[in-house]
């Protein structure tokens, strides 16, 4: 039976640190490592590192600097990669590093590096910046200003969002790429914290961060928050926007010519909610509110919604024209969402009758506003009034006896 191969321990350990942070030092001066020793020497180094426990070599400035210039010198290759996880393991382990590496300043290769568009370098450097926000007296100012610290942050989870949303429920990003989007992630938040000044920068990321979180959610979740944040039945009984219900404000909000990036934020919240189909948008927010999003966003306003403008009805296998209210099957206007029952009702009611003392004020304001009109000269209008008296249309008591609209138009 093979002995177990075990970790060196006490002085061997020790030394054989030594060494290979010798070979490494020498290697940058005068190159003779092959790339794969290169690696292989600095996967050593990262498993003895593991334990701090007479391992110190690595964690002293002469260490750290060696790290640093394998892993931030040259351009991505899996023996920087190694160097950046030892960088990162000895930040963890030793916190006094982090100044080390502040005091070598290599805070902007740092941030250069979180430019390359891939998880493991994403992973590393957003671990290291992320150690570098504590324990360490380093301003991130000059990363944002000069080296686009907010940008590559964004570009990442932009990145990561992609992935999302083309992978399917069983086949989703991998658990590599889930630790890197952590990182990032973690690191956003506390440079929002400490740094406050430049929280419009990751104003890009905020959308994106929605839709992970979304893409996360169980299908139950997801049916509780359309329940609070989508219009129900209850709201379509005026149109929609109206009413004083969240779901209203929200859509009042996403109109509001004040706040254009909340406005942005909450149309993409409700298409999201509508699984980002077009169909589905304009039938729970009404084409009123959801064509402005679609068009600015490239997307056309589908067929079935200018079909259900016109009040086609939905078709069998529930595609198509959408003129329908969700559960209950009832016709709703498509621009405005409301119910076309209560818009009836509200043609139908035409408010209290008027009084006759009301009727013969409101005639005699016509009265003077037809005169008025006669009297420019633009237009030559018969003053209906007058009209009414000669035809004899006034009772005894000079008031206005009512006619109807039919009876009118059939007159000689």
């Amino acid at each position: 039976m093979q002995a177990e191969t075990r970790t060196p321990t006490g002085k061997i350990k020790l030394n054989h640190i030594q060494r290979i942070l010798t070979t490494l030092d020498d290697d940058l001066s005068s190159p003779h490592l092959t790339p794969e020793q290169r690696r292989e020497a600095l996967e050593q180094l990262k498993i003895h590192g593991r334990d701090p426990k007479d391992a110190g070599p690595i964690f002293t400035k002469e260490g750290i600097g060696i790290l640093t210039k394998h892993g931030l010198t040259e351009k991505s290759s899996p023996s920087s990669l190694e160097a950046l996880r030892c960088l990162a393991n000895a930040m963890l382990l030793e916190p006094r590093t982090r100044q080390i590496f502040v005091n070598l300043g290599c805070a902007g290769q740092a941030a250069e590096r979180l430019k390359i568009s891939d998880s493991d370098n994403e992973f590393l450097i957003s671990r290291i910046l992320f150690l570098l926000t504590y324990e360490s007296n380093l301003n991130f100012d000059p990363l944002f200003n000069d080296h686009d610290l907010g940008e590559s942050i964004n570009a990442h989870i932009a990145r990561h969002t992609k992935e999302f949303s083309q992978a399917d429920s069983k086949n989703g990003p991998s658990s590599f790429d889930q630790a890197a989007l952590s990182e990032s992630l973690k690191l956003l938040f506390n440079l929002s914290t400490f740094y406050p000044q430049h929280v419009s920068t990751f104003t890009a990321s905020s959308e994106n961060i929605r839709k992970i979180i979304y893409a996360y959610t169980s299908q139950t979740q997801k049916k509780h928050m359309r329940s609070l944040l989508l219009p129900q039945q209850s709201d379509r009984d005026l149109p929609l926007g109206q009413s004083d219900t969240l779901p209203s404000k929200l859509l009042r909000l996403s109109t509001s010519p004040a706040a254009p990036k909340l406005r942005e934020g909450i149309s993409s919240l409700l298409f999201e909610l509508s699984d980002q189909d077009a169909t589905t948008f304009v039938r729970n927010v009404g084409y009123g509110y959801a064509a402005g999003f679609l068009l600015s966003h490239g997307m056309a306003v589908p067929e079935s919604a200018m079909k259900a403008r016109h009040g086609s009805a939905r078709n069998g296998d529930g595609e198509g024209g959408e003129a329908t209210a969700a559960e209950e099957g009832e016709l709703v206007n498509p621009v405005t969402g409301q119910k076309l029952s209560k818009e009836e009702e509200v043609m139908v009611d035409t408010g209290p009758e008027m009084s006759e003392e009301e009727k013969e004020r409101e005639a005699e304001r016509l009265f003077v506003l037809f005169e008025r009109l006669r009297a420019t000269g633009v237009v030559s209008v018969e003053n209906p009034v007058r009209e009414a008296v000669e035809r004899g249309a006034f009772d005894g008591r000079g008031r206005v006896e009512e006619v109807d609209d039919h009876d009118h138009d059939h007159e000689p």
